[in-house]
């Protein structure tokens, strides 16, 4: 069946349809379980039905089940609200989250988590289509729309069918306490989420509305019209929204009787296709290209480029001379990496470095928090999407060299904010002494300046200790989103990424500046660290360290001599859970919690799901070791760039 979500795929590239229907593995599919804890979209579901109390579920999992309920539900009763009802016309097939007919008008109405504000325009200038960001979801919300007006005109029906969409509104506040606790979050036997919704819950019970109901009468209109998709997708070009799905519903007929693959044009984008095995069948029969081409780099790989390159003709890197880059900010660092890679050798500016790094004085304190930012605010006094700090690590350095990991901070359930006490833990941290504070990339700042705000306008301390903890934000960072300047602190972080994306790049880096990537590739670099680290120091007391044991070496090697990316050595989950995961509520065995989205999952799970103690202290345990990691990889990295400058 042509169902929504393979519509959307066949949006972003007709070839994808085909994938899709092949049952090609789908790397963008992920733990379903996991997706509603991080995305918050089964929740926000829940809280949209609120606004509809006549509402009937359609609770048949079954395509063909589901079509036969909706049939039943409406010829008993032609208006009424239904909660996810199903309808087909020929191969044209979708569930629509919330349908409501009165009279002859029908609302097809979508539900996202996504959130949205006074600046937020699904239109571009003149209203001649729909802006980029948006096309996806208003195509999506289109194909509904139309398909439930032809399963009404094949009953011969007329009706006047409306596309609305409920979001999350950022300009409201929630003013109800653990309001995401009325919709908690649990992992069924097959995986799937449930939310556990009390039936008795009303929206009056829920403080104020948090949704916005927006008529996408007129995006819909722009994009079925005669523009509609112009322009939005190099693979449509000037195909227009009616010929498209019906392009779609020829081609998915056709792949049913094994018809070949419709083939899109290759661009920058395919390198993140999420059908690996189909991504090479299309570069093969799109370009030509075989095993010999696959081996080589691409230069697309090229940091914050190469998409031109590519529409050029120029395909690899060993093809790139430093004039194909033309100019920009980001040349220097992109024809670094190109020559490294022509190389194989490492691109290291010594004395851009050695200037930079000696106008830092110590002792040096590097910091990493972990954030949130759910749909469905877990404190009043918190807008949808507003970021909230439940976590920080904190390394020092002193001018002899001598590191500690000094503090940390970690709060996973509480009846306020976890930011209050976030900020005031991370003040006494960090206002005893002077020296630099180093962050990594810019998201320190950014949640420093949504507590900041949050600070502001509620907080738990008293007048005098609520100021000196704003006049500590002002001080350490600088305001964002403020036109005509704000406040930027005389002690204003350090972006230790800014001093690696400026002067240091190594083949294991590839494209990326991640400190995922960074941090093997300056162990590797480094003899002195190597040395250092395979000795049993950290945990000690030449180096202590609150989560991890004494004697831990960080610096080892697999099989070929090869050094391992110590977030590797994260353990699993299930290590550290000392219980029958049968018997408990999961969260997820066998893996690590060992990247930023992972802890705030993690911490996300804590406050929306009853959990065994022994699970709940697991990811705890969990997520101090992966922060602790995160600023010693900053150490790590600081200490290598000490070596180089000597």
């Amino acid at each position: 069946m042509l169902t929504k979500s393979r519509f959307k795929k066949a949006l972003e590239c007709p070839t994808k349809l085909y994938y899709s229907l092949k049952s090609y593995d789908d790397e963008s599919v992920r733990d379903p379980f996991l997706a509603a804890l991080a995305e918050g979209g089964i929740q926000v579901g829940e809280l949209a039905k609120l606004h509809f109390p006549d509402g009937v579920e359609v609770h048949e999992v079954g395509n063909v089940t589901a079509l036969l309920e909706t049939e039943r539900l409406l010829e008993e009763q032609s208006e009424r609200t239904l909660f996810e009802p199903a309808f087909q016309v020929g191969m044209r097939m979708a569930r629509v989250d919330i349908f409501r007919r009165v009279g002859n008008e029908v609302e097809v109405i979508e539900v996202k988590s996504k959130g949205v504000d006074e600046e937020t325009n699904m239109l571009l200038k003149g209203g001649q289509g729909v802006t980029t960001k948006w096309l996806g979801y208003v195509a999506d919300l289109a194909f509904q729309r139309q398909l439930v007006e032809d399963w009404y005109k094949e009953k011969g029906e007329h009706v006047r069918v409306k596309g609305l969409m409920m979001v999350m509104d950022k300009r409201r506040v929630a003013n109800v306490n653990h309001l995401n606790s009325k919709f908690p979050i649990s992992r069924a036997r097959d995986g799937s989420p449930n939310c556990r919704v009390d039936r008795s819950l009303a929206l009056q019970d829920i403080g104020e509305p948090l949704m916005e109901m927006r008529d996408l009468t007129e995006a819909i209109r722009a994009l079925e019209g005669p523009i509609g998709l112009a322009n939005k997708a190099a693979v449509l070009g000037e195909t227009t929204f009616a010929e498209f799905v019906k392009q779609c519903e020829e081609d998915a007929v056709g792949y049913q009787r094994n018809a070949p693959p419709r083939q899109s044009p290759i661009d920058t984008r395919c390198k993140k296709c999420e059908f690996s095995k189909g991504k090479e069948e299309c570069w093969s029969r799109g370009l030509g290209w075989g095993a010999r081409e696959f081996e080589r780099r691409k230069v697309w790989d090229i940091w914050k480029g190469g998409g031109k390159l590519f529409e050029k003709g120029i395909q690899f890197m060993e093809q790139v001379e430093e004039e194909d880059l033309g100019s920009g900010k980001n040349v220097p660092r992109q024809w670094t990496q190109v020559l490294g890679t022509k190389t194989d050798t490492s691109q290291i500016d010594v004395d851009g470095l050695r200037k930079a790094m000696l106008e830092l004085p110590p002792p040096y304190h590097f910091i990493d928090f972990e954030t949130s930012a759910p749909a469905i605010p877990h404190f009043a006094g918190m807008r949808p999407h507003e970021g909230l700090s439940f976590q920080f690590s904190h390394h020092v350095m002193d001018a002899s060299g001598s590191v500690t990991h000094r503090t940390q901070f970690l709060e996973t359930g509480s009846d306020i904010n976890p930011t209050f006490n976030f900020v005031d833990a991370l003040h006494n941290a960090l206002s005893n002494e002077g020296g630099t504070i180093f962050r990594y990339a810019s998201h320190e700042n950014t949640y420093l300046n949504f507590a900041h705000r949050q600070l502001s306008q509620g907080s738990p301390f008293d007048a005098d200790h609520t100021q000196i903890l704003l006049n500590f934000i002002e001080e350490i960072t600088y305001e964002t989103g403020k036109k005509g300047g704000g406040w930027s602190g005389h002690r204003n972080m350090v972006d230790l990424k800014e001093l690696v994306e400026k002067h240091f790049w190594h083949p294991r880096m590839g494209g990326s500046n991640s400190i995922k990537d960074v941090l093997p590739a300056v162990l590797a670099s480094s003899k002195r660290l190597q040395y250092k680290y395979s000795q049993p120091v950290y945990g000690t007391e030449v180096m202590p360290s609150w989560n991890f044991p004494s004697g831990y070496t960080w610096f080892r090697t697999d099989s070929t001599g090869t050094p391992i990316n110590p977030y590797k050595f994260l353990p699993p989950l299930s290590d550290l859970i000392d219980v029958d995961l049968d018997e408990i509520d999961r969260f997820y065995a066998g893996d690590e919690l060992n990247n930023g989205g992972a802890a705030m999952i993690a911490w996300s799970h804590m406050q929306n799901a009853d959990m065994h103690p022994k699970e709940r202290k697991a990811l705890e345990k969990a997520l101090l070791q992966y922060c602790e990691l995160d600023t010693l990889a900053m150490v790590f990295i600081w200490e290598h760039f000490q070596e180089l400058i000597e």
